[in-house]
């Protein structure tokens, strides 16, 4: 295959540019430009250079959106923190003016608790317990029904009806097969060895030694 060279002047822009063709004498003919492919190497430099950019503005705008997630998200932090800090702040202030309360309440109400049971106990037997007596027949333990005519031989004092709740009864229950010596030993074993000088004493018929005395706020254990 032989070619053909020739030389030819091309005006662009007023300016005179020598361009080399290349004829080739069989096939189609085509021009090979040098100035075409410097070109086309520019333009692909240039779309290059303007990719990286534009993938360094979107690195740079996702970087700034980022940062400032996080700052908004380090702000809702810290004043969820805070939130949290004031309303144990608040509570713990609100307990404290409770307890101030309280302590104000318990101290007018002390000595208005203080005196009533002074009241209370510096009254005989007879008065705190008159309202919890009920009538029991046939001399037996059984208090009389409403409604019913039976013999009335003996007055029960129900616990459960006593109006101050510090009063209490010790029943002291003798083995009754002991004989009379031997319980009356006994019973004033109890009353000078146990009891103090100013308790309520009461004898039942059976011999039975009740002990009527205060609590002073001691809860005593159930017999049941």
């Amino acid at each position: 295959m032989t070619s053909e060279e020739s030389t030819s002047v091309e005006i662009i822009s007023n300016q005179s540019i020598y361009v080399k063709h290349i004829t080739l004498e069989k096939g189609s003919k085509r021009q090979y430009n040098r100035k075409t492919k410097s070109e086309d190497k520019a333009k692909e430099f240039m779309d290059k250079l303007l990719e990286e950019q534009e993938l360094t503005r979107i690195k740079r705008e996702q970087d700034e959106f980022d940062a400032q997630k996080k700052e908004a998200e380090d702000q809702e932090f810290i004043r969820h923190i805070m939130e949290g800090m004031a309303q144990e702040q608040l509570k713990e202030q609100q307990k404290q003016e409770q307890q101030i309360e309280m302590d104000q309440f318990l101290e007018k109400l002390i000595p208005i608790a203080v005196q009533m049971k002074e009241e209370a106990v510096s009254k005989t037997i007879m008065e705190r317990v008159k309202n919890a007596m009920t009538n029991t027949v046939n001399f037996t333990k059984i208090g009389q029904k409403e409604g019913e005519k039976k013999q009335v031989t003996s007055k029960l004092i129900d616990l459960t009806l006593f109006e101050n709740g510090d009063l209490c009864m010790i029943d002291f229950d003798i083995n009754k097969k002991l004989s009379i010596e031997g319980t009356d030993k006994i019973r004033q074993n109890i009353i000078g060895n146990m009891l103090p000088a100013n308790v309520g004493l009461a004898k039942t018929a059976h011999g039975v030694l009740h002990a009527y005395c205060n609590r002073d706020g001691y809860t005593l254990p159930s017999n049941g």
